[in-house]
């Protein structure tokens, strides 16, 4: 955005007073047209987010079950089967939604499962959605999220262990969006992702 105003007045004619309100007034006007400048960039990028990507949880969920199997492969533990049990699904379906929609990460105690790992992550518009493959979305998402669990050794013991033969998996997201931010000192801070949080949750059984 370009913003050029030029203002010519005599010293003789107008007062320092008359100045600081004219200064005043620029400076306003500056920070109005950045505000607006502001929330078009924000319109345009949830414009973007519709049109650019649909993100299909089911679809990276199954990407995140048969990458979880290929580590189990990797670790010589037998694959696991999905669990077919709808109200166990449901349940794990809500207490992921639960956690994303309050921005939180931790375990439901009161459910039935042997073992719990969940994961908070980030997927962007600028970093993954964009892709020639719609399908590279999936498989490097899964591979992330999986890469969460194998970086910390208790959730890569408890996802590779040869005690399970069952597991629920669950995925939740809420929209994500940061944007450029003028503060009333004329600071501008950087255009940053659209995208989605989201929490997933993988549930084992014996």
């Amino acid at each position: 955005m370009s913003l050029n105003v030029f203002i010519n007045f005599s010293s003789a004619q107008v007062s320092r007073e008359d100045s600081l309100k004219v200064s005043r007034g620029f400076q306003k006007l500056c920070a109005q047209k950045s505000e607006e400048h502001h929330l078009a960039l924000q319109k345009r990028y949830r414009e973007d987010s519709v049109k650019y990507y649909h993100l299909d949880l089911q679809k990276l969920n199954d990407y995140i079950f048969t990458e979880i199997n290929e580590q189990r492969k990797l670790a010589g533990a037998n694959p696991l089967k999905e669990k077919n049990d709808s109200l166990l699904q449901q349940d794990c379906d809500e207490f992921a939604s639960h956690l994303v929609v309050n921005d939180l990460i931790g375990h439901d105690k009161n459910a039935i499962y042997s073992a719990e790992i969940v994961a908070a992550n980030l997927i962007t518009m600028d970093s993954n959605l964009k892709r020639d493959n719609p399908a590279d979305v999936y498989s490097e998402s899964a591979k992330e999220i999986v890469q969460t669990w194998l970086n910390s050794p208790n959730h890569k013991f408890l996802m590779l262990s040869a005690d399970y033969s069952e597991c629920i998996v669950s995925i939740s997201k809420k929209y994500y969006h940061s944007y450029n931010v003028w503060s009333s000192t004329g600071k501008r801070m950087n255009l940053r992702n659209i995208g989605f949080n989201l929490r997933t949750i993988v549930r084992f059984y014996k």
